[in-house]
């Protein structure tokens, strides 16, 4: 029972160690040794009942797996955006939010009959050169049929080392066709820009590690084709990463608070634009899957009446996550925060309402009714 005791402690400190924050120095002693035997004593109990599980289940079940189950079932006690991640969990997680892996450079869904169909190709992609179309279905990666399998794991078999090669075979127009590919290195670039009749269109669909670097260069094309008006489209947007949308304000947002975190202790950290002067006439599109950090550069372009929200109710993500890597290579994603705007309020539940209600109901009402007003 001690050795299994050590093994549950070394994970919880590998957690505290992980997640410590200085301003916890102020906690009082008493307190802190007082949730310090809480913390043994349940320790003790969930090892008895694993011990016991271990001993007794006529099933094959490992310390390891109880583990884990036991990580989740903690973390789903929580809000909903927090949750525990196995070792190849946090991997794919990391490269989701990084916008770079090593693969063929292809988007897929799976289809409610379970089949894996490409949405599309990534352009300068080894699947882009090699002809891959939108509509293809999947149906073998490296002679493993995927019928019946998880879409991560499909796409896990697609990924893997650079310079390595993966044949995949398609249905294409009832006809089964093989393509070998050799993966390289996929750069995603989450930003789309053009101009429509003189007027700057800039679609974000995430914030990953690209898009700050990638917002610059469609902004310097508008510049250099003298845009000063622009539609900002961030509609199903989920967000991504924090900063990126703070450094993306300071394109947009005049100078001053973008958007302020208050964390547990009570404290409040503010992230500022640098912004002199605001160059462009904006209108921003929202609806329901606008979320979290686009919900950030969304409202904090509506505060400070920078430019004005077409579209519908976005989804009201007000919480800000920290991923915390463990030592056996799994990890968390944790709430720490709610964040406010610059005006003071929490959108976590409400959503940012448009200034100007616009439903898709044919067409794109909503881009058509920003470009009217922006004309």
């Amino acid at each position: 029972m001690k050795k299994f005791l050590s093994f549950l402690l070394a994970v919880i400190i590998s957690i505290s160690l992980t997640i410590y924050i200085p301003v916890n120095a102020y906690a009082d002693t008493n307190q802190t040794q007082q949730s310090d035997k809480e913390l043994y004593k349940n320790l003790s109990e969930i090892g008895e009942v694993m011990q016991y599980i271990k001993e007794n289940y006529p099933g094959n079940i490992t310390y390891d797996q109880m583990k884990d189950a036991a990580l989740k079932g903690i973390l789903s006690s929580l809000d909903k955006y927090s949750e525990y991640f196995s070792s190849s969990d946090l991997n794919a997680f990391q490269q989701s939010v990084s916008g770079v892996f090593s693969g063929v450079g292809m988007v897929i869904q799976q289809n409610p009959d379970g089949k894996f169909v490409v949405i599309s190709t990534i352009e300068g992609s080894p699947a882009e050169k090699a002809g891959i179309k939108s509509g293809y279905v999947i149906k073998a990666v490296d002679g493993k049929d995927v019928k019946g399998m998880d879409i991560n794991d499909v796409v896990d078999l697609i990924k893997g080392k650079t310079g390595t090669k993966v044949k995949i075979v398609f249905e294409v127009n009832g006809i089964d066709k093989e393509y070998e590919f050799t993966r390289e290195v996929i750069k995603i670039n989450p930003v789309f820009y053009k101009i429509i009749n003189g007027i700057g269109y800039i679609r974000i669909n995430e914030f990953n590690n690209n898009t700050t670097e990638n917002v610059k260069k469609a902004l310097d094309y508008m510049d250099s084709n003298n845009v000063k008006k622009i539609v900002l489209d961030l509609r199903d947007n989920p967000g991504g990463m924090f900063e990126e949308a703070v450094n993306v304000a300071n394109f947009f947002v005049p100078e001053g608070v973008v958007v302020s975190v208050a964390t547990k202790n009570g404290k409040d950290e503010k992230y500022y634009s640098n912004l002199k002067k605001t160059k462009y006439k904006l209108a921003v599109l929202i609806n329901g899957g606008t979320a979290s950090a686009a919900e950030i550069l969304a409202g904090a372009i509506q505060d400070t009446k920078t430019g004005i929200l077409i579209g519908e109710k976005s989804y009201g993500k007000g919480t800000v996550q920290v991923i915390v890597q463990l030592s056996d290579g799994g990890g968390l994603k944790l709430t720490v925060a709610k964040y406010k705007l610059p005006s003071g309020r929490c959108i976590d539940g409400v959503g940012l309402m448009p200034d100007i209600k616009v439903l898709n109901k044919s067409g794109d009402n909503q881009l058509n009714k920003a470009l009217e007003i922006l004309k």
